[in-house]
């Protein structure tokens, strides 16, 4: 369900990165000889020349993009981080272009007209990205196509991977609780719920349905991994097993 929704979002930012790319190209042609700020003294060439160019342009900027991993989903990315990955794969793809069209076509298109897609160009692809995740974002915290996921483990990976999850909703995974090893219900993780031991698991897993549970545990308790796995064995739910590799990064 995650790697559909993934694949799902991808397309969309594809669609709309391809439509503002095309509709940039012929509005930067409309603003520089429609709206000239600056004084057209070379003619007015045809708009068919220009428009004839956009699929071109479209399937270039797409290229570049998916070879720069702009729609690379297996990370959770900051949004400062997106923006510069978008504006990095724009500014090499305006740069590329320029030097394709001027080193291959006979026909000089206008500089003016560059300088507008080149601008332009980056503010909207940044803008409508922020645009459609934070209306992705929207629908997710109104509890729409939602799946809830159930931790089970303790350690620094369980505590970073709710901490994620909680600050990216698009995501549309909500974590019910954490089930531990000592499964001390007066305490919280993350602000969520400690619902019991892994002993507790079955029934826990029967009054809390979920759609996934993620299993992560520190170096020595793997003991506790294979019991739960055991109990897992007759779930028909999703499982997925998050390494501890905390202590490795800090050494």
């Amino acid at each position: 369900m995650l790697k559909r929704y993934q694949h799902f979002v991808s397309i969309l930012f594809r669609f709309v990165d391809a439509s503002v790319v095309g509709l940039v190209w012929l509005a930067s042609y409309w603003l520089r000889f429609n709206l000239p700020i600056i004084e057209v003294t070379k003619g007015f060439p045809s708009f068919e020349t220009y428009a004839a160019l956009t699929p071109l342009i479209i399937l270039f900027w797409m290229a570049t993009f998916s070879a720069m991993h702009v729609y690379q989903s297996s990370r959770l990315l900051r949004r400062t981080h997106e923006i510069q990955r978008i504006l990095k794969a724009h500014g090499v793809a305006t740069v590329l272009f320029l030097a394709l069209a001027y080193m291959f076509s006979e026909y000089r298109y206008s500089r003016a007209v560059m300088l507008y897609f080149a601008v332009l160009g980056a503010v909207f692809l940044v803008f409508f990205r922020l645009l459609l995740r934070n209306l992705l974002r929207s629908v997710r915290k109104r509890g729409y196509n939602l799946r809830h996921a159930l931790m089970v483990g303790q350690g620094p990976a369980i505590e970073a991977l709710i901490y994620r999850l909680d600050r990216f909703p698009e995501l549309g995974l909500r974590v019910k609780g954490v089930v531990t090893a000592t499964g001390d219900t007066s305490k919280d993780i993350r602000g969520k719920p400690v619902l019991g031991t892994i002993a507790q698991l079955e029934s826990i897993l029967k009054s809390n349905p979920v759609d996934l549970v993620v299993l992560s545990f520190e170096r020595g308790l793997s003991a506790e991994l294979d019991r739960a796995l055991g109990v897992l064995k007759t779930e028909t739910v999703d499982v997925q097993l998050v390494p501890d590799l905390h202590e490795y990064i800090t050494l």
